[in-house]
Order: C-alpha cells, then sequence, then structure tokens
C-alpha cells in the first residue's frame, strides 16, 4: 500500500511539474509573441504613416531603427517558431526598405502623394500580413 502511495505521490508531482515547466514555456512564448505583436504594431503604423514621397526617408531611417530592434531579439529556447518569427519580421523589414530605396531613386517618378502607389500599398500589405502571422501563433500557443 505504502509503494503505491508513493507511486502516486512521485507520479503527481511529476505530472505537476511538468505542467509548471509546460506553463513557463508558454509564458515566455507569450512574452515573445506580443513583443513580436507590440513591434510589429509598430511596424504597421510607420508604414501606414508614408503618404508623400517627403516622408520616404523619415520611412527608411524608422526602418534602421527598428530593424537593429528586432534583430537584437533573443529567440526562446526550445521555440523553433521564435526564431521562424524574427527572421519573417526581419525580412519584412529589409523587403519595405528596399521597396522604399527603389521609390527614393525613382524620384521623378512620383507625384507628391505616393499612398495609393502599388510599392506603398504592397508595404502596407506585407506588413499587415507579418502582424496576421503573428496573430496566428498567439491563438496557437493559447491552444497548447
Amino acid at each position: 500500500m505504502r509503494t503505491l502511495t508513493s507511486v502516486l505521490l512521485i507520479t503527481l508531482f511529476c505530472i505537476s511539474a511538468c505542467q509548471d515547466i509546460s506553463h513557463g514555456l508558454q509564458r515566455r512564448k507569450f512574452e515573445y509573441l506580443y513583443k513580436l505583436n507590440n513591434f510589429g504594431t509598430i511596424f504597421r503604423e510607420y508604414t501606414g504613416d508614408v503618404v508623400y514621397y517627403r516622408d520616404l526617408e523619415l520611412y527608411r531611417t524608422r526602418l534602421g531603427k527598428l530593424y537593429a530592434d528586432v534583430n537584437g531579439f533573443e529567440t526562446v529556447p526550445g521555440y523553433e517558431k521564435s526564431f521562424a518569427l524574427k527572421e519573417s519580421f526581419l525580412d519584412a523589414i529589409e523587403t519595405n526598405t528596399t521597396a522604399v530605396t527603389n521609390m527614393l531613386m525613382k524620384q521623378g517618378v512620383y507625384g507628391a502623394n505616393i499612398r495609393n502607389e502599388i510599392e506603398v500599398i504592397r508595404m502596407r500589405e506585407i506588413s499587415s500580413e507579418f502582424l496576421k502571422e503573428v496573430d496566428d501563433e498567439i491563438v496557437k500557443v493559447g491552444k497548447e
């Protein structure tokens, strides 16, 4: 009887300890995802602020700072998706930076208001797609 009780107690302890470990990892995942979400929201806001041609230089400067900040993020050990999301974010920033650089090189092509230019629309889509990717992952982690 004592052996059975001991086995049950050990089993319960292991189960609760595993749950604590799991909740700790889940908490770190959420912290990381919400940090990405906050910076992704900033990325989307910066992109939405591009209305006039004169906004492009400021946007490129902001993207440079944002890239440095995101590149400094520590990924979550044991959570491979954290690395993939970070890379996805950096790629999105690089894509938008390249688009801005190309637009700045063609300054005579655009009018003063560039809000409806295909390049600017695509930059807004890229920032929104990244946020959707993060939101989808937050839902997945919440179901773990």
